[in-house]
């Protein structure tokens, strides 16, 4: 392998080292290989050139990229807040109707592995972090329509769309370039492609601008879990045609510093630290982000966000929430027992919707949910209302940690 450069930074100690293990690359061209994080540092490096302070892209950027940032071009971030990532675009490639396995044959996998999860029209698919590590977007068929699974190793977001723009189903990549740390995507198949922000589903750059992918309900779960739950589910094979090391984590140590690639635009909110992980959910413009530890050990919680009453049910020992609209009901008990409070009724829990075995009520799932370092949601939601175990809060308030603490 290749490597295509190096960069050492004394108080962070990152390595990134930028191969060509598939295909010859040239000079403006690379691959991911590893980012290994070994020291404790809050501070950020910018593996990129800093950008003016001009709403235009950085002369690297149009040297990269330049099919992305025509003169004019139409655009809902500033230009100069765009990085290159490092590698080029495909670098990161992108799996397209990728090969699978029955869940008995996934010997790769451990039971604690993390994968999203996604099961639609009764046929269900895991796709795990190792893997997506290594690609960042699935372009994928699923229950017979098309799907678009995406995550971001940096913002910790994994996130499941429907690709279909305009009428017609799109095929994405990964452009390249990071936004405040996050994934920006591209649109395939066009001479015009736009930018796709990750975390907001939205078109940034381009002629798409502003146009919104609808999002589908995906579960981030441990294996062994996911796979009791559905044990005819799907997973991807490593056999995906690139040579890669999915038994290596690239990222390995990022979650448990609180360094940062890259710079953040706008203020942080150091109420909790960068990559504590929260629950983020959206009902139109209102957002609002739940400790994932705070909902580990309640594990049924009634709330409600922009008026819409919600019920969230998380596992008491892994990442998986999954929130459904719950009406006028009201829910206690647990992930492996749900009761309604009143009837004493147990609701069975499904991928799609909570239902009623005896009366046949069914709720339908949220879709606008997804696990986020708190760093990423606050970025792209600086309004954010914020659930962190014992009380309701607004963002301007001051917070209380799950054990009645005061956080200042």
């Amino acid at each position: 392998m290749t490597i295509r450069w190096m960069v050492f930074v004394s108080i962070f100690a990152v390595t990134v080292l930028i191969g060509c293990a598939d295909n010859p690359v040239g000079e403006t061209e690379g691959e991911l290989s590893s980012v290994t994080f070994t020291a404790n540092s809050d501070q950020q490096v910018a593996l990129a050139p800093q950008q003016d302070a001009e709403d235009k892209p950085s002369a690297r950027l149009l040297a990269f990229f330049p099919e992305h940032f025509p003169d004019g071009v139409e655009h809902s971030i500033p230009l100069n807040e765009i990085f290159h990532g490092g590698p080029a675009k495909d670098g990161i490639p992108a799996l397209t109707n990728p090969k699978t396995l029955p869940a008995d044959a996934a010997d790769y996998l451990r039971d604690d592995d993390l994968v999203l999860g996604l099961a639609i029209n009764g046929e269900s698919r895991a796709y795990p972090l190792r893997i997506m590590n290594w690609h960042e977007i699935v372009n994928d068929t699923l229950g017979g329509r098309p799907i678009l699974v995406t995550f971001c190793p940096l913002c910790g977001t994994g996130i499941a769309f429907d690709p279909i723009i305009n009428g017609q189903s799109t095929e994405f990549g990964v452009s390249g370039m990071l936004h405040n740390n996050d994934l920006l995507m591209y649109d395939r198949g066009t001479d015009a492609p736009s930018l796709w922000q990750q975390v907001l589903g939205a078109a940034v750059v381009g002629p798409q601008t502003n146009t919104l992918l609808d999002l589908i309900p995906v579960t981030q779960a441990q294996w062994g879990e996911w796979k009791a739950d559905h044990p005819t589910t799907s997973v991807l094979s490593t056999d995906t045609g690139f040579n890669r090391n999915y038994d290596l984590n690239p990222y390995a140590g990022y979650e448990k510093n609180p360094g940062l690639l890259f710079p953040l635009a706008g203020e942080e909110d150091t109420r909790l630290s960068r990559k504590t992980k929260v629950l983020g959910v959206r009902m139109g413009v209102v957002s609002k982000a739940y400790v994932l530890d705070a909902l580990r050990e309640k594990q049924v919680l009634n709330d409600d966000v922009a008026g819409v009453p919600i019920v969230l049910i998380a596992s008491a020992t892994s990442d998986s929430v999954r929130v459904y609209e719950r009406k006028n009901f009201q829910f206690e008990g647990a992930l492996d027992k749900l009761v309604e409070t009143g009837t004493g009724n147990v609701w069975t829990i499904s991928e799609e919707a909570l239902s009623d075995p005896k009366t046949g009520d069914s709720l339908e799932r949220v879709s606008n949910v997804f696990v986020s370092f708190w760093f990423a949601w606050f970025s792209f939601y600086p309004d954010t209302l914020f659930f962190q175990g014992t009380v309701n809060v607004h963002p301007e308030a001051r917070l209380y940690t799950t054990w009645g603490e005061l956080k200042q």
